[in-house]
């Protein structure tokens, strides 16, 4: 069946293949008509070429019909292939199992029993038929009907088979012994003599009845039988199905070839017959609208021309104007980079017109050239577009010789008026470049002395400028300082809480990490103290240096001659000066209400430096120079500030010595701003710096105000750190301590709760049987079962109670050393702590006004009083405690701890440190406080576990009374 059905798939394809060489060569036909159709030169051809493409289009759709219809027909040859192969393969069948195919008869009970034994419906089935035939036919006896249903096979499906003479399945049976035969028959029969030897050794090896063995062959002949039933129809099906699915395949195919076809007509009239019509049309109408063209754009072309020359003009008048506008702008100008930029705008300006009116003429001359060389490329495109058919275009020879003659005339009229343009566009614009320079120059000279003065007002501006810039950058980073200081002292607040009442909502963070940000605090409370130079011990020691230096200079003083030796007496007196005002902690600086104000200025001492600026070749007196001979060289604010100031003097003194050398007698140009002579000019200078000065050293007592505030706030909040340090460090130890006597404890229960098993099962043994005489040994092994168990209990109830008491004494001296040290740790911590005692008071103390719910909020995030907020210079209130060298009370230890471990001794000595704050007050306090606690629950541990000792004692006391007495009774019961 594959061979034929690959024969018929060969044969469909082959016969696809002859047509589509068929419709190859058809269509190639029909592509030399196009071809045609697209060459024609009139509308006749046109329409006779037409139609020819229409007939072969008829032609190319009746072959797809055809070749359908074919392959329709080879296909419908399967099904007789299909039946004539079941037909071959029945009649094998049959012939194999020697039985010959009937038609099928109509039982009297209907329909077989399909599920009854295949042998058993063959016997019935072929009884039944043979008992119908046999009521028209009453002269056979039972033993022929017996034979005839023996040679009759009918099938579920209704198919009868007769049985041949020659059955192989009775063969095979009957040479095996047969059914009712004996041995003698068997042996003496000459005919079975060969059957017998060949399946002897067979039958006496496999134990399978002759009769077993006969009854599978007929099942494998009626399950072939059966099989032959339904094997033509499931065939046929298969094979129709196939037929169809190909059938409509082929029909499918045809429906598109036909959707493909039909608008190829409709294409070849809108796209080549209609477009070659059009064609023909457009050539004519191309040529004349070409032509209008080139005249349209030789009139462009022209007043083009005469517009860039009215330009011109115009632009130069305008430019004119601009000039006189930008000299009255620099008239009113103070600012050097102003009128450079002005008249480096008007010179880029000049250059940027001159060089538009080149580039516009040059622009403009290549656009028209550019437009002559279109138009005669336009031309010569257009005669080039004349493409004859046989070169690939779509132009008739006729046609090209009428059409150049036109395109001829427009190229004469180009050449002529590209001639006349070129003559009359190169005059006139350099002389218009050369009237600009001269505009140019006549300005310039004008603004010479202008620019002059306005250069030195700059020059001071920008000295000026830079010294605010130092100044405001300084105050800046103080500012920052400050800023970062508040945030992470407001931040030190927020953790504190968070550390000591933990929630979701707030940050995680442990005692550890809030100490070591302290640490951080602290270090940056001591820089902001370096960088405001407002501590008492540092300006000790800097009078101390200055006092020192005094003397040697009042040494030198001796030995000096002439003028020098005035000048630096008049240093030292300025420098003690200085001293007593720096130095004058606590004292009211504020003049009264009838006094000028005396303006104090930091002047670092002279070290015998020879600087640049120490030698001074001027003309000015020392009062111009309140920063002293030489820059500052501190790093602190004041001192910086002193610096920016000193340089700005120096160089402002120089700008004004060089101003005035070149100015000679002229007048100025800006009187308003600028001095009449070199002294009242470094008067001026030098207010203004001193007003700088004044300043930023208000700003300074503001920053010192703010820092005094924020110390007593850190003061205050860092009390609450060393609490919540050694509150965690005590809670956390003594959890500690707890886990290990739980541990202990658990130990215990384990065991004890095996004992009490141990016990249980003891008791469960007593029985008063265990007293008669021949119990007596296992009454003996009972009661040393029990004494054995009583003395482990009692073992391991003291050695309970030993080891608790041992882990409550090791964990006594372990705290006591753990809570000594870490209060000595934080002690020396915290004594590097500034308070507001150690910074001066500033000069002049802001009043600062808060209103009722800002101060409200202040107190409730720092934890200050009202006053205290209102009052930032008053710490009467707020410390309660000694200032200075201090020593603290050492930890009371009790005796029964020191017996545990005599180093202990040592911590109870006091601590010295050499300041006193708030922490460390506290530090004392909290570790007295969590030490207390400690020998409270160290005392409540140890009643805890001699309790339970004495209550288990107890209970294995009574336990031991009530079986001593049961087994006397037990042991008294027989006796």
């Amino acid at each position: 069946m594959a061979r034929k059905d690959k024969e018929i798939e060969t044969e469909l394809e082959q016969g696809r293949i002859m047509y589509d060489k068929t419709n190859e060569e058809r269509e190639s036909r029909l592509d030399v008509l196009l071809d045609r159709l697209r060459q024609e030169n009139s509308v006749d051809t046109l329409n006779l070429c037409q139609n020819l493409c229409f007939h072969l289009l008829t032609e190319i759709k009746s072959s797809y019909r055809e070749f359908c219809e074919e392959q329709s027909e080879q296909m419908e040859v399967l099904l007789l292939m299909v039946g004539d192969e079941v037909d071959r393969y029945e009649e094998g069948v049959c012939k194999f199992f020697s039985v010959t195919k009937q038609k099928p008869k109509r039982c009297r009970s209907g329909m077989s029993k399909p599920d009854a034994d295949p042998a058993v419906a063959e016997r019935t089935t072929s009884r039944d038929d043979v008992i119908t035939d046999g009521e028209s036919n009453d002269n056979l006896t039972r033993e022929q009907m017996e034979e005839v249903v023996e040679l009759v096979l009918k099938t579920n499906g209704g198919m009868t088979y007769l049985l041949t003479p020659d059955d192989v399945i009775d063969k095979d049976n009957d040479s095996d012994g047969g059914e009712g035969g004996d041995d003698d028959d068997v042996t003496n029969d000459p005919a079975r003599e060969k059957p017998r030897s060949t399946s002897a050794a067979y039958m006496e090896d496999v134990t399978i009845s002759p009769e077993m063995l006969r009854e599978l062959k007929k099942k494998i002949r009626f399950s072939f039988l059966q099989h032959l039933d339904t094997l033509r129809t499931k065939c046929l099906e298969a094979s129709q199905e196939k037929v169809d699915y190909k059938k409509e395949e082929l029909q499918c195919e045809l429906e598109l070839r036909f959707h493909l076809h039909v608008p190829r007509s409709q294409r070849i009239q809108k796209d080549i017959r209609n477009v070659r019509e059009v064609e023909l049309i457009q050539h004519t109408d191309r040529i004349e609208r070409h032509c209008k063209g080139v005249t349209s754009s030789l009139g462009v072309l022209k007043t083009r021309q005469n517009s860039f020359v009215e330009y011109e003009n115009g632009e130069i008048v305008k430019f004119k104007e601009v000039m006189v506008e930008i000299e009255e702008e620099i008239s009113k100008l103070n600012m050097t980079t102003r009128i450079e930029k002005k008249i480096e705008d008007l010179d880029s300006k000049v250059g940027r017109f001159m060089e538009m009116l080149k580039i516009d003429g040059k622009r403009l001359k290549g656009n028209i050239v550019d437009k002559f060389g279109t138009l005669k490329q336009s031309n010569k495109l257009c005669i080039e577009s004349f493409r004859l058919f046989a070169d690939g275009g779509n132009f008739s020879p006729d046609e090209v010789a009428l059409l150049r003659r036109q395109v001829d005339a427009s190229v004469q009229k180009v050449d002529s008026f590209e001639l006349a343009f070129k003559n009359e566009f190169d005059s006139g614009i350099d002389k218009k470049c050369e009237v600009i320079r001269d505009l140019r120059r006549q300005f310039n000279e004008r603004m010479r002395y202008q620019l002059a003065d306005v250069k030195f007002m700059e020059l001071m501006q920008s000295w000026f400028l830079s010294a605010q810039v130092g100044i405001k950058s300084e105050v800046a980073y103080n500012n920052r300082m400050a800023s970062q200081l508040n945030d992470d002292v407001t931040l030190l607040f927020d953790r504190i809480d968070a550390c000591e009442y933990s929630h979701v909502d707030k940050e995680k963070i442990d005692e550890e990490t809030l100490l070591q940000f302290c640490e951080e605090i602290v270090h940056q409370l001591k820089c902001r103290s370096k960088y405001l130079n407002c501590r008492i011990d540092d300006l000790l020691e800097s009078a101390a240096t200055i006092q020192t230096i005094a003397n040697e200079e009042e040494v030198k003083l001796t030995t000096s001659e002439g003028d020098s030796s005035k000048d630096q007496n008049k240093v030292i007196v300025v420098i003690r000066n200085i001293f007593k005002k720096q130095t004058a902690v606590g004292e009211e600086r504020a003049p009264s209400s009838g006094e000028v104000p005396v303006r104090k200025i930091y002047r670092e001492t002279e070290t015998g430096r020879k600087t640049g600026s120490a030698v001074r070749d001027t003309k000015l007196d020392a009062r111009f120079f309140p920063f002293g001979n030489e820059i500052p060289r501190k790093k602190h604010f004041i001192a910086k500030i002193s610096g920016v100031l000193f340089k700005a003097l120096e160089n402002l003194y120089m700008i004004c010595d060089d101003y005035y050398k070149h100015k000679s007698f002229r007048a100025t140009t800006r009187p308003q701003h600028i001095q009449e002579n070199y002294e009242a000019s470094c008067e001026s200078v030098l207010e203004k710096t001193l007003k700088f000065y004044d300043q930023c050293q208000a700003h300074y007592d503001l920053s010192l105000s703010d820092f005094r505030s924020l110390l007593e706030r850190s003061e205050y909040i860092f009390q609450n750190v060393p609490r919540i340090w050694i509150n965690k460090m005590g809670e956390k130890y003594e959890e500690n301590f707890n886990q290990k006597l739980d541990e202990i404890e658990g130990n215990f229960r384990r065991t004890h709760g095996l004992y009490q098993q141990e016990k249980k099962d003891n008791e469960t043994q007593l029985e008063p049987s265990l007293g008669h005489p021949q119990m007596h040994e296992k009454f003996t092994t009972l009661e040393e079962k029990e004494k054995t168990r009583k003395e482990r209990h009692q073992k391991l109830i003291a050695e309970t109670f030993q080891d608790s008491r041992k882990i409550i004494n090791k964990s006594s001296t372990e705290f006591t050393k753990m809570v000594a040290t870490s209060c000595i740790e934080l002690l020396r911590k915290f004594q590097l702590l500034l308070c507001v005692d150690d910074v001066i008071i500033p000069d002049t103390t802001p009043e600062v006004k808060f209103s009722m719910d800002a101060l409200l909020k202040m107190r409730c995030k720092c934890g200050l009083e009202l006053e205290q907020l209102r009052d930032p210079n008053c710490n009467a209130t707020v410390v309660d405690l000694e200032r200075g060298l201090t020593k603290w009370p050492g930890l009371k230890i009790p005796p029964e701890i020191i017996k545990l471990c005599k180093s202990l001794k040592r911590f109870q000595e006091p601590i010295e440190t050499p300041n006193a704050v708030k922490p460390q007050q506290q530090t004392i306090k909290s570790r007295d406080h969590v030490y207390d606690h400690f020998l409270q629950s160290r005392v409540d541990a140890l009643e805890r576990i001699e309790r339970k000792r004495d209550e288990r004692t107890k209970t294995e006391a009574r336990w031991d009374e009530n079986w001593s007495q049961s087994m006397q009774n037990i042991h008294h019961f027989y006796n």
